[in-house]
């Protein structure tokens, strides 16, 4: 959806109020699943135009490449209940203790959070149990200059020791309320933003370590 922090839209034209960008949202996610089906597509929206138009080849994941809706907490509904129709959220200022009122909006309107993704903010020192106990499935772990790559190698390499312990406590727990922490482990999303030189150095020593999963 985008955010207007210094005139990113504004500045070219845009409307940067929330209302319409979400409504463009909704719009772009209609339009952009019925292409993602192959068939000839003709869609006259209040935002976008197709007309005649097939997107091919067909994405090889079906029936869909995954969406995750991104939301800030529960004041604003409209974000989650878009999520909901979607495959997974990612709470933009999350962390574990703000994701349960988030996630109980979820489930109201999906009816259950199975096979349903929760992708938290991680840093450095973020709590790994924590974030599988308040229902997150995916932590993203974010590395800002000017971390050195050894920094960020050291986060990334503490991830598999960290998931194996969490693995053995969750097959002796048992199955978490409300479907929350379904023994599932927490994958880890790496990425590394701006990094300064050796920035593809650093990158792909990231990429390839085997504390990612992405």
């Amino acid at each position: 959806m985008g955010v207007d922090t210094d005139g990113e839209m504004s500045r070219f034209g845009e409307d940067p109020d929330n209302r319409v960008l979400g409504a463009k949202l909704d719009e772009a996610l209609e339009l952009m699943l019925a292409l993602w089906s192959g068939d000839e597509v003709s869609h006259a929206g209040t935002y976008y135009k197709a007309d005649g138009v097939a997107f091919l080849p067909r994405p090889l994941q079906q029936p869909r490449p995954p969406l995750w809706g991104a939301a800030t907490g529960t004041g604003r509904p409209r974000p989650l209940k878009r999520a909901a129709r979607l495959d997974g959220l990612f709470p933009a200022d999350g962390t574990p203790g703000k994701l349960g009122p988030m996630l109980d909006v979820i489930a109201a309107e999906r009816g259950t959070l199975d096979g349903f993704d929760v992708a938290l903010p991680a840093f450095p020192g973020s709590d790994m149990a924590a974030f599988e106990r308040a229902g997150a499935t995916w932590a993203l772990w974010h590395f800002y200059p000017p971390a050195p790559a050894d920094d960020i190698m050291k986060a990334v390499s503490a991830g598999p020791a960290a998931r194996a312990r969490l693995g053995a406590a969750l097959t002796a727990a048992g199955p978490r309320r409300r479907g929350r922490g379904r023994g599932r482990r927490v994958g880890v999303w790496c990425g590394v933003y701006r990094s300064p030189a050796p920035a593809a150095a650093c990158a792909m020593r990231v990429a390839t370590a085997s504390g990612c999963d992405r």
